[in-house]
């Protein structure tokens, strides 16, 4: 099994209450885990590879949806679009971290 670090800095997130950010962001965070553990990781993510900026596109959410089920949407979509081949624009192959000087 690959293992991989990701690091979400920012999640945006318009039209939903602001007291569920909490449950949004644990429902994100169980679902992608859920979701990494059952399909794996694109070979370019589990390389090292890195993302800027995503765009999961919209959601419909249902009327009355709960954070759990919004999250879980939203995790889905999150996948989804890191699943999709990356554009030039998109990703950045795994930064050399070799600073030492040439020789050395």
């Amino acid at each position: 099994m690959n293992r991989f670090e990701l690091h979400i800095e920012e999640l945006v997130l318009h039209g939903f209450a602001p007291g569920d950010r909490y449950r949004l962001g644990e429902a994100v965070e169980r679902e992608l885990l859920r979701l990494f553990a059952e399909r794996g990781a694109p070979p370019w993510l589990s390389r090292g590879g890195q993302v800027d900026r995503l765009d999961a596109g919209l959601l419909s959410a249902m009327p009355g949806a709960g954070p759990g089920v919004l999250g879980a949407q939203v995790a889905q979509a999150v996948y989804a679009a890191l699943t999709r081949p990356p554009g030039p624009m998109d990703a950045r192959p795994p930064q050399d971290t070799d600073v030492g000087a040439p020789g050395q």
